[in-house]
């Protein structure tokens, strides 16, 4: 069956064991969330794509769990992702607009895991998912690595913030939250990552989103295949940066030890789940109705 989860991620949701205490399971688990945004389905190894973008991705989905059906409940990245954090549809959680807070009486992930005494903590790289709307609530620290939409953060500066945090010593469990904005446009990959996928071109198309704002809008002449073509390069190649990034956040996990068990008594399982969305634009098709930015 072909993945159908759309315009999120793909999430990937790391669990390892972990002591217990009086207030939670015997052994609780360590939880760690990424959400990769505007990362499509069908531009991942493992969900079938021909060009090798995600090779650690790709590893990781090998020894996990790939979810290959799945649907977002919103097209745009605040909506899904309180969602995501409330298993709430937008109806009822009312995140449904620019700077609509989260509902009264709205219980999020991370407050349930607090009261059962985890210790919670969320970077996020883009000032889309804005803290006083709801998000931050439950989080020990809930930090924006940039305040603005434009330009978002860097997973590579994410990454380190997030070893780091995982790496300080603690009795407690952990729910660590990492949003990473990197594969919304601007495409504008390092150069040793676009040669891997572009070819030669001398066209209009610089993957900015100005300009896919613009051509949606139809503001611009329309494009051909070399131009999509271009744009399918960049995004691929923003792709194959991301994932040397993850890279390392993928050994940490596996070298630190963040999810070895405290007690030789508690037994050592590890879950890992990816599920894979679409975003229009995001390299797609350049026909004008499948065009957006966000």
């Amino acid at each position: 069956m072909r993945p159908t989860l759309r315009r999120l991620g793909p999430v990937l949701l790391a669990a390892a064991a972990s002591c217990g205490g009086e207030d939670r399971p015997a052994y609780a688990r360590n939880v760690l969330l990424v959400s990769l945004d505007t990362l499509r389905a069908d531009r991942l190894g493992c969900y079938g794509y021909e060009r090798d973008t995600t090779p650690h991705i790709d590893r990781w989905a090998r020894d996990g769990l790939v979810v290959e059906d799945a649907s977002s409940p919103a097209s745009w990245t605040s909506p899904a992702h309180m969602s995501m954090l409330t298993g709430l549809y937008a109806r009822s959680h009312g995140v449904d607009g620019f700077n609509k807070e989260v509902a009264d009486g709205v219980v999020m992930l991370a407050e349930l895991l607090k009261e059962r005494g985890f210790a919670t903590r969320a970077f996020v790289n883009t000032g889309v998912l804005l803290g006083r709307i709801g998000f931050e609530r439950g989080f020990d620290e809930y930090e924006i690595l940039r305040p603005t939409v434009e330009p978002h953060g860097d997973a590579a500066e994410l990454v380190d913030k997030a070893t780091a945090w995982m790496s300080e010593p603690r009795e407690a469990p952990f729910f660590l939250f990492l949003h990473v904005y990197d594969t919304h446009s601007d495409y504008v990959p390092l150069p040793e990552y676009e040669k891997l996928y572009a070819t030669e071109y001398d066209g209009p198309v610089d993957g900015s989103t100005k300009q896919l704002k613009a051509y949606r809008n139809e503001k611009l002449p329309a494009w051909g295949d070399d131009d999509a073509r271009r744009l399918n390069a960049l995004y691929d190649a923003e792709i194959r940066q991301l994932d040397e990034t993850l890279a390392r956040l993928f050994e940490f996990l596996e070298e630190s030890g963040v999810g070895r068990t405290r007690s030789s008594s508690s037994p050592r399982t590890t879950a890992r789940s990816s599920s894979s969305t679409d975003k229009s634009c995001t390299a797609a098709r350049c026909s004008r109705s499948s065009c957006t930015s966000r």
